[in-house]
């Protein structure tokens, strides 16, 4: 068990931070959930605490070394939702001050505002974004003059930050072009993946022509386009359509005969009915989503399996590159059932060979071991 102490901040400390981090993880989020923005902070921090001392500063789940802040952030779209970020980073503000590191390494814009005006010059550290999402693209609520203003901050935060990583080439294109962000110091890093856990195997070859989704169904992940394809195919007999899923899922499958939601709480039991389809479908819309690295992607193309795809993205560039799938056009569930009919009409052997490539890739690009090494590389390259 952690062993709090009150701080008389209104911090929870779980043995306090970590003495000395070279580099301080600023979460405004908790790193408990297994999804997401914190599912990547996790990956991140694992793989460069292997070489460099670190410390994390979150809303809970950081384990050991830790320093907890003591309210979660809560979602939303409206203003208000994305003011807290900001709240945690300067309740943070005399606990990263105290640690001294010689980095910050963010996951949210606004959050790394305190860094950017005050912490940089009080300390001479550098600041790393990590560019998860942009709060001016993705604000439902609040209004032009709200939007702006967000913005704004937005281009303040990253024009001043000393090193970007993007999710996505498609992302970093637009932060080029949108704030005048230098492109030399705006690194491109896809989703790691586990290639222990999600490993390649033969698929079956029987009757059943499986075709899998893995994820949420927020509205910008296209679910409902999947749903409506498997109504187009549900004539054939031989096409299934299988949604793997966590928690929090909301969608009805619509009574659809040939459609099955499994719940998957582990990666081990993701990875174990990705196996089992025969093709799997990532169809992302677009706006927001364009500039998101769609993590089930690498899960997808780690289990070696042909993909459908949307042309949102960087979706397009990985699947030409790793010659393992199909683009369509997002919200097209039209598109999306005439290319499950189109790979399901192939030779068995044809499809697999598509999904040893999509290995391969896996293998070459997006192995946890490359990760380290990019990032250790980055910080190396900042004198770290």
């Amino acid at each position: 068990m952690i062993d709090r102490e009150d701080t008389g901040h209104g911090v929870d400390v779980p043995g306090g931070l970590n003495q000395d981090p070279a580099v301080l993880f600023l979460c405004p989020f908790n790193l408990s959930r297994y999804r997401g923005t914190a599912l990547r902070a996790r990956i991140t921090m694992d793989a460069l605490g292997t070489s460099i001392p670190c410390g994390v500063v979150c809303r809970g789940g950081g384990g050991e070394g830790s320093m907890v802040l003591d309210a979660d952030w809560r979602g939303g779209t409206g203003l208000a939702a994305f003011v807290r970020p900001l709240h945690f980073a300067i309740a943070a503000t005399p606990h990263v001050l105290r640690a001294a590191p010689r980095a910050v390494h963010t996951f949210d814009v606004l959050s790394t505002l305190p860094a950017i005006v005050h912490w940089k010059k009080k300390l001479g550290l550098h600041v790393v974004v990590e560019l998860h999402g942009l709060h001016s693209a993705e604000m439902g609520r609040g209004g032009a003059a709200a939007r702006g203003l967000v913005r704004w901050l937005e281009r303040f935060v990253l024009r001043r930050a000393d090193q970007v990583i993007a999710m996505s080439h498609t992302q970093r294109e637009y932060v080029v072009s949108a704030f005048g962000v230098a492109p030399e110091k705006i690194r491109v890093i896809w989703g790691p993946v586990d290639l222990d856990v999600f490993r390649y195997q033969d698929p079956d070859d029987g009757s059943t022509f499986r075709v899998g989704y893995s994820g949420n169904d927020f509205p910008w992940q296209g679910v409902d386009d999947c749903l409506a394809a498997a109504a187009l195919l549900s004539s054939d007999p031989e096409v299934e359509f299988v949604f793997v899923t966590g928690s929090g899922w909301r969608t009805d499958l619509g009574g659809l005969a040939r459609c099955m939601r499994i719940a998957a709480v582990t990666r081990e039991q993701t990875a174990e009915q990705l196996a089992r389809c025969h093709l799997l479908l990532s169809p992302r819309k677009g706006k927001a989503a364009d500039m998101q690295y769609p993590f089930k992607l690498s899960s997808y193309l780690a289990a070696g399996r042909p993909v459908i795809a949307t042309d949102v993205s960087d979706q397009r560039r990985i699947l030409e590159k790793a010659r393992c799938g199909l683009i369509v056009p997002p919200g097209s569930p039209q598109a999306i059932a005439e290319a499950v009919m189109r790979l399901k009409g192939e030779a068995p052997e044809a499809r697999v060979e598509m999904g040893r490539r999509a290995r391969r890739f896996a293998e070459e690009h997006l192995s946890l071991e490359q990760f380290r090494a990019t990032l250790t590389s980055m910080y190396r390259e900042l004198g770290i």
